[in-house]
């Protein structure tokens, strides 16, 4: 599709350098609850363990774009958001 811009979601003032190394992100879609889900898992280096650092929710829509509230995850952070880039 020549012209249109590909959306590629990220979180919003991400800082690498704070980012665990072996996080990593996913945004899914639930549609049986009918919400998008941020999960932020890292993988433990002794047990190969893997941690849920901060998984929340966005309420409908058909853009993971907007501010996700936290459910579960050892990080405090109430909030985060994701953006379009």
């Amino acid at each position: 599709m020549a012209g249109h811009p590909v959306r590629a979601p990220r979180l919003a003032n991400d800082d690498f350098a704070q980012i665990l190394t072996g996080a990593s992100q996913r945004i899914l879609y639930d549609s049986v609850a009918g919400h998008w889900k941020l999960v932020i898992e890292a993988t433990m280096f002794v047990t190969y363990a893997v941690v849920d650092v901060w998984s929340g929710f966005k309420q409908g829509g058909n853009d993971p774009v907007g501010q996700y509230t936290s459910q579960t995850g050892c990080d405090p952070a109430a909030k985060l958001t994701v953006e379009s880039i």
